[in-house]
């Protein structure tokens, strides 16, 4: 049999066995609803809340800024669509050219809803363009999407330099500021009280978890317009 190399982990990373075992319960017989009020879905429930907890400790925040998703896209989306609903006066978005394609394609679409979206250039070592971020910043801005991590170069964005910008300016407008973590997660140390995004999003299959599973941090609970909601 010819060996199979595998070299493609910024892509998809393959379930872990200790991750395996760990949902197989929850596949097999644990199978309740967690909305249930009867103990077969409070079981799951008081799971998922350990979850929670696992994840906020892992990127230093309280379990209540803590969203589980369906993946990187859909809180990527989520974290823009809840931006423009909290805004609805503004009509600017800024992101950049080298985004993922759930980014890219949303802000496509709100384009032709007439929102007029800036996509910021990186230079020939991937570097964004800070100036031009900063120039762009204006009273109109209603949220800022910026990657920690490409996921095809693995160019790794300053985001020290970009939160600074972003800090100075979020004291004359308000607007949210996301970052698109996926790529970071497990690789580069996250704090988010160090971070001080408005909102993050992270994906699981890049981790060893299963497809079809992600988180988001919102900073502000409270301020976040889900996109699906009940």
């Amino acid at each position: 049999m010819n060996r199979f190399v595998y070299l493609d982990n910024n892509a998809t990373t393959k379930l872990s066995e200790r991750v395996k075992e760990k949902i197989k319960p929850y596949l097999d017989l644990q199978f309740g609803n967690p909305s249930n009020l009867y103990n077969f879905g409070k079981q799951v429930k008081q799971e998922i809340n350990n979850a929670r907890e696992e994840v906020a400790k892992f990127i230093n925040c309280k379990p209540e800024n803590i969203v589980f998703t369906s993946g990187g896209s859909e809180g990527n989306c989520a974290a823009i669509n809840s931006a423009i609903k909290q805004f609805p006066n503004k009509n600017k978005i800024i992101t950049t050219k080298v985004e993922h394609a759930s980014i890219l394609e949303y802000c496509k679409m709100l384009e032709k809803q007439g929102y007029e979206v800036v996509y910021l250039n990186v230079n020939n070592k991937g570097e964004l363009d800070l100036v031009s971020l900063e120039r762009e910043l204006d009273q109109n801005v209603t949220c800022v999407s910026t990657q920690f991590a490409n996921n095809e170069t693995g160019i790794i964005f300053d985001i020290e330099k970009i939160k600074g910008i972003i800090e100075k300016k979020k004291k004359e407008y308000d607007f949210v500021w996301h970052i698109d973590c996926v790529q970071a997660l497990s690789k580069i140390p996250l704090d988010m009280q160090e971070l001080n995004a408005d909102i993050c999003t992270f994906s699981g299959h890049k981790i060893h978890a299963p497809k079809g599973c992600g988180f988001m941090y919102i900073k502000q609970p409270n301020t976040f317009i889900p996109l699906i909601a009940g």
